[in-house]
């Protein structure tokens, strides 16, 4: 085997690895700036759908507390505007990536319902026990943090937490490999065009492999196995998974074609210099 063979082996074995490494390298950029970013979910999960079925959660279980109690549901609707829906959940997603106790039921709120209680009881005239009431606002705050609230979220904020660190040292370790292999081509080759053309084959190569994966991953509806209750909360993350797999797709497009485009460039500029050579 000549040397020249050596060398265009070497070089398809450095390219193949500077593709792995811009795959892994957009895949955790795309990753670590949405959905283990607290901007993102808030513009992608706390918005209409979300806090439209929250809402309807509400109007039916204080509808059936008010059958329960006979206190109207519009006294404990009063919630919804005092305390609006698309505000807690923004703070509770805030707990989360804070790691705090993510739970709006409180004393502060059983109080709250206590007095819209009292308050109307008090203006119709009905007589009431004040242990009865007590027992009602705390009702009414339950229902309210079950379905405002995040639960269950221990595990979630610690992976959230795990997926952005791994995320963030696997776009380091990428960018050095590409850098490494990039100088090693340059090293091979006396040509640096050539050394480079290698580079950002292998660039495209691995903005063509996210752009692959990240369709597969549309095709096969990954996101629909992932399963998080109530239901509305399911839905809103598995909207996010699906966004954050769809933006691998023009990440990987604009870099993919931006290489080719390179490529492109330097194999005209070495024609051009091979054929002035063979002329003079």
């Amino acid at each position: 085997m000549g040397l020249s063979q050596t060398r265009k082996i070497l070089s398809v074995i450095i390219a193949a690895l500077v593709a792995v490494a811009t795959l892994a390298l957009i895949l955790s950029f795309v990753i670590g700036n949405t959905v283990t970013s607290i901007a993102f979910l808030d513009r992608v999960m706390i918005r209409g759908e979300l806090v439209s079925a929250c809402e309807e959660q509400l109007d039916l279980k204080y509808t059936a507390l008010e059958a329960e109690t006979g206190i109207p549901k519009r006294v404990f609707d009063r919630a919804k505007s005092d305390y609006k829906v698309e505000d807690s959940l923004k703070s509770e997603l805030s707990k989360v990536f804070n790691n705090e106790e993510p739970t709006p039921y409180s004393e502060t709120m059983v109080d709250y319902f206590t007095k819209l209680c009292t308050e109307f009881l008090d203006g119709s005239e009905i007589k009431y026990d004040e242990e009865n009431i007590k027992q009602t606002a705390r009702k009414a705050a339950q229902i309210y943090n079950d379905t405002v609230g995040f639960h269950n979220t221990e595990n979630a904020t610690e992976r959230l937490s795990t997926l952005k660190n791994r995320c963030s040292k696997a776009m380091l370790v990428s960018v050095m490999l590409i850098f490494i292999g990039l100088l090693m081509l340059m090293i091979i080759y006396a040509e640096k065009k050539k050394g480079v053309t290698y580079a950002l084959s292998g660039v495209a190569g691995g903005a063509a492999g996210a752009m692959l994966t990240a369709i597969t991953c549309s095709v096969f509806k990954v996101w629909n196995k992932i399963v998080v209750y109530p239901d509305a909360f399911g839905g809103a993350v598995r909207k996010a998974v699906n966004i954050c797999t769809m933006l691998t797709v023009p990440a990987g497009a604009v870099i993919c074609i931006g290489s080719c485009i390179a490529i492109f460039i330097i194999i005209r500029k070495l024609e051009k210099k091979n054929e002035r050579a063979i002329v003079v």
